[in-house]
């Protein structure tokens, strides 16, 4: 009988993300430091500058990462850390859905 691996959707450590995002994670830190930041930066002015759906197209994107790197920090966050996240990400998705409306 084979030990068990607790690393499902359960698991106490909460590392499930945080392994199955690997390669994503090694890949972005092999990137120059400033290039992310920016991509980011253009993308989210873009959202904002844009209106219909292709702002709203950017800002998901950008909600979707915030998220994503929520996500995976979420374990050590202590309160106050997650309602930023939170807020960030809600925040990101309100501009989309304002871009709709527009």
């Amino acid at each position: 009988m084979k030990p068990s691996d607790d690393t499902g959707p359960s698991s106490p450590d909460g590392r499930q993300p945080a392994r199955a995002s690997a390669l994503i994670l090694l890949w972005l830190n092999g990137l120059p430091r400033w290039l992310l930041g920016l991509v980011l930066i253009a993308v989210t002015v873009a959202g904002l500058i844009l209106s219909g759906w292709p702002g709203a197209i950017l800002l998901g994107l950008i909600a979707v990462f915030l998220a994503w790197l929520a996500s995976l920090s979420w374990p050590r966050a202590d309160a106050a850390g997650r309602v930023l996240r939170v807020l960030a990400v809600v925040l990101v998705v309100g501009a989309a859905v304002n871009r709709l409306r527009n």
